[in-house]
């Protein structure tokens, strides 16, 4: 196959890792920053290629300017096959869009208030329980904007320098999680590999960009299944999701519409990406079909 792998961040460790894997199994590989391309209403936006690629991999998540987004869907108005595509990274790229689509679907969720300046500690308390709390930004990524609100006072405080027309995620504090999480992906509805993330000592967050470490982790029943639903009703081809253990099973942290490949790569090699070139030559062969004359 010829692909396209867009992505503003040269250099990612996983872009890196897909770029190497995708080539080593032949296809012909390159990679474009989307904000690059000049792109005119009405046109595909032009690319620096030879011949057309057969599909786009997206490699966008919440550190991607709209821009990008535009470039990636005027290359869906073209007729390529993107994965994954522009409407749903738009969503997943804002955890309060997500977790309200995730909500209302009836996916399991820590108990999370869409915190407002003017809120009442007391009843924000009533919610989420006792403290600490976790205050997130909605567009953070890599678990930076993610902190410990360790009391009322401490939240009061956070909530007047928000003001009333900024927007953050209040969430309970998952303590029997213990600095652990699961990172599922999944690969065409289906969930394909396992990573469990543990956070650094003295850190709470798993996260690998804050130290955390990545490991294989089995995949049990129902996992898979809140996973595959996630990917399932934010309309993802490939994901992340992130599972926190608790008493009432795993909750949903995060769905992440651009997961990082190098911790899953260090648990599982390079099955997980050829799960996702697999698919992408799904699309390529049913996007050919479909232009083929009836």
């Amino acid at each position: 196959m010829r692909l396209l792998v867009l992505s503003q961040l040269q250099g990612s460790p996983g872009t890196e890792v897909f770029l190497e894997v995708a080539r080593a199994a032949g296809h012909d590989v390159t990679l474009v920053n989307p904000l690059r391309l000049l792109h005119v209403a009405g046109r595909a936006p032009a690319l620096p290629l030879d011949a057309p690629p057969d599909a786009v991999f997206t490699r966008m998540g919440s550190a991607t300017p709209e821009r990008g987004f535009d470039v990636l869907r005027g290359l869906e108005l073209a007729g390529l096959p993107c994965v994954n595509r522009s409407a749903p990274l738009r969503v997943t790229r804002d955890k309060t869009r997500a977790y309200l689509e995730l909500a209302a679907a009836g996916l399991p969720l820590p108990a999370t208030v869409l915190a407002a300046g003017d809120a009442d500690a007391r009843a924000l308390q009533a919610e989420l329980g006792p403290p600490p709390w976790v205050l997130k930004d909605p567009i953070g990524t890599k678990g930076n904007e993610v902190r410990l609100v360790p009391d009322a006072d401490a939240l009061t405080a956070e909530l007047d320098a928000l003001g009333l027309a900024r927007r953050a995620q209040l969430q309970r504090f998952v303590r029997e999680a213990g600095g652990r999480d699961l990172r599922v992906f999944v690969v065409g509805g289906r969930a394909v590999a396992g990573v469990e993330r543990r956070a650094a000592p003295g850190e709470w967050r798993s996260n690998l960009h804050q130290g955390g470490s990545a490991h294989p982790a089995a995949l049990d029943a129902r996992a898979r299944e809140v996973a595959e639903s996630c990917a399932r009703v934010l309309d993802l081809d490939v994901c992340g999701v992130d599972l926190l253990p608790s008493e009432d099973g795993p909750l949903v942290a995060e769905v992440n519409g651009s997961p990082g490949l190098a911790g899953l790569r260090t648990a599982h090699g390079d099955a997980p990406v050829h799960a996702v070139l697999a698919l992408l030559a799904e699309r390529v062969s049913a996007a050919r079909g479909a232009r083929a004359p009836g």
